[in-house]
């Protein structure tokens, strides 16, 4: 294709023409910002003589902008030329109307008694209602009408991410650092976990290594939510105090032993609990303070260590300000009962987590207004929601105020993915979701990145990540690891560790230091966006463009996590700039490995 060359120019001796001065706009010639907007008629057409073509096959394209909006302007463009005899000879083009379409073009063939002496005119012709606009005309030799559509689709599907070094925020070491997944071990759904360490140890210490091994762990949070004996919504979990006298045994809760044995691993991980119910005795926040604190220093002396989170109120519940402020008071001041001095400053700086509600938090603008309840709460979690409230107080508190904001329970997948690709659902229109589709993998991954981009959730707990309890008494499916056959030793690895993988192993994940050098990767919001529909669940198969990018806070490297729920391609072009690195380094491009489903994780480039 080559372009050819104009002479002439606009030909207004008869149709006048005007530019988005006399619109009411800024003079363009001063201005060329706003050139784009170009001419618009003054009296009917808009006309330009150029240069006779030769006789051959070409390409008419034109673009159209309308600074008033879109009123309605139908147009038909023409060519006329002089053939050897001298006669007029015109070429038309369907009409169009420019509220419809900001861009066109069409193909034209001129014939061999053109006199190519004698100059063309190019009319865009009034047809009706507003007079004709113009912003700018092209023509090429060749037929590429179809070139220039498939250019113009794959300029569409273009996703343009952008990192600016100086967005990453390396000061920002809560709100924004990523912390990774973490696993919720309740409603009985670690039941038969001891059973696999007792009789399947290989088994279990292999699922340990996938969850919580490794330099960049999947999982890097136990959070146990306590009972008191009676069914919590699955089955029971065992209570660690059923009587005010009785010494705290966290033994008989599978989730301490998880968390210890997982620590083992990294001992960076992090553990938290709040509680379904409280058993009979507990029926005052006095008594409930005894209970947790009694649990609390059970666990540090019967395994090693010390609870890092804690919500003092019930799970899915409205929250208890005012005992969130108490409670962490009473924390931070206590000084008795303890064995030694490293266990008591290791019990004051447990921190408060509010308010584990399902939807949108409902305190997020009291935190912002109370003094003390922000300095007295450390994370803001709630359930099942990607949103924020209606005042983007969740952005404002990870944004401005550096406070942890947490998807405290968030579902996994729902159905065994395995199964995924061979399903025949139409969702819009073409055969099969892979493992994408409602409660699928990919949709993990949709809610991971929304939950950020709109709320700021920099951690994700799922419910059950583990499921290891008897068929039959729990929700369905909805599980990344499946242990319910201690007997066989039997365990399936979901899909959906597979996404959580694209976010875990390429960055840095976890809490920041006191310091501030230990070196958590920030997410960035001005290089991730979301535009899948929902909350819970969350559709992707619109195909708009979802990601998010997580950067080292030293600028010196990055990883952007992309999602495409859909059967719609997207093209995506990353730029970083004011980066630490030097020169160009080339960047890696990877995609989960075809594996079969017992099979520990892997990646390839």
């Amino acid at each position: 294709m080559s372009a050819v060359q104009q002479i002439g120019g606009f030909d207004d001796s008869t149709q006048k023409v005007k530019n988005s001065q006399s619109g009411g706009l800024t003079n363009p010639a001063t201005d060329t910002s706003i050139w784009v907007v170009g001419l618009r008629s003054a009296t009917n057409d808009i006309v330009y003589k150029l240069k006779a073509l030769e006789a051959g096959t070409y390409t008419l394209s034109s673009g159209f902008n309308d600074w008033y909006g879109s009123r309605s302007r139908k147009i038909g463009p023409k060519l006329e030329y002089l053939d050897t005899n001298g006669d007029t000879q015109t070429i038309s083009f369907d009409p169009f109307n420019t509220n419809q379409i900001k861009s066109i073009s069409g193909e034209f063939t001129i014939p061999e008694d053109i006199d190519t002496s004698k100059p063309m005119t190019l009319t865009y012709a009034y047809v009706s209602d507003e007079k004709p606009i113009l912003s700018w005309f092209s023509i090429a030799k060749g037929g590429i009408k179809q070139l220039i559509s498939d250019a113009q689709q794959a300029a569409a599907s273009t996703v343009k991410v952008a990192l600016d070094g100086n967005d990453i925020k390396a000061d920002n070491v809560n709100g924004l650092t990523f912390k990774g997944f973490g696993v919720l071990s309740g409603n009985s759904s670690s039941a038969l976990l001891m059973d696999y360490k007792s009789e399947q140890p290989e088994a279990y210490a292999e699922m340990l290594r996938v969850l919580f091994g490794g330099e960049h762990p999947i999982m890097t949070h136990v959070k146990i939510e306590m009972g008191n004996d009676r069914n919590n919504s699955t089955g029971p979990d065992p209570a660690t105090m059923r009587t005010a006298d009785e010494a705290a045994n966290v033994q008989r809760h599978p989730g301490f032993q998880l968390a210890a044995d997982a620590k083992k691993l990294n001992p960076n991980l992090k553990v938290s609990f709040l509680r379904w119910s409280a058993p009979a005795w507990a029926d005052n926040n006095d008594k409930i303070y005894t209970w947790y604190k009694n649990t609390i220093l059970a666990a540090y002396r019967t395994y090693g260590y010390m609870v890092d989170y804690v919500n003092p109120g019930i799970n899915e519940h409205s929250p208890d300000l005012a005992w969130a402020k108490q409670y962490a008071n009473l924390v931070q001041t206590d000084s008795t009962g303890f064995e030694s001095e490293t266990e008591k400053e290791l019990y004051n700086r447990i921190k408060v987590v509010i308010s584990d509600e399902v939807g949108t938090g409902t305190f997020g603008g009291s935190m912002i207004s109370d003094a003390d309840l922000m300095n007295a709460v450390s994370v803001a979690g709630f359930h099942y929601s990607t949103d924020d409230d209606g005042s983007g107080n969740f952005k404002k508190l990870a944004d401005q105020y550096d406070k942890e904001v947490w998807n405290s329970e968030a579902q996994a997948t729902f159905s065994n993915s395995s199964y995924r690709p061979n399903n025949n659902t139409k969702d819009p229109s073409t055969a099969g979701t892979g493992i994408g589709g409602v409660g699928s993998p990919l949709e993990m991954g949709n809610t991971i990145i929304k939950g950020f981009v709109n709320s700021r959730r920099t951690h994700f707990v799922y419910q059950p990540a583990i499921g290891s309890f008897y068929e039959g008494g729990q929700y369905s499916f909805k599980e990344l690891v499946s242990a319910r056959d201690p007997w066989s030793g039997w365990m399936h690895y979901d899909a959906g560790l597979d996404i959580l993988q694209h976010f875990s192993l390429f960055a840095h994940a976890g809490w920041e230091n006191d310091s501030n050098t230990a070196g958590i990767w920030r997410a960035v919001p001005e290089a991730s966006a979301a535009g899948a529909t929902g909350t819970n669940p969350v559709n992707g198969r619109n195909g708009l463009p979802n990601y998010m990018t997580l950067a080292a806070p030293d600028k010196s490297n990055f990883s952007t996590v992309i999602v495409n729920d859909s059967e719609y391609e997207r093209i995506y072009k990353i730029q970083a700039f004011n980066m630490s690195y030097t020169g160009n380094p080339s960047m890696e491009v990877w995609k989960p490995a075809l594996r079969t489903a017992e099979l520990p994780l892997t990646a390839t480039t």
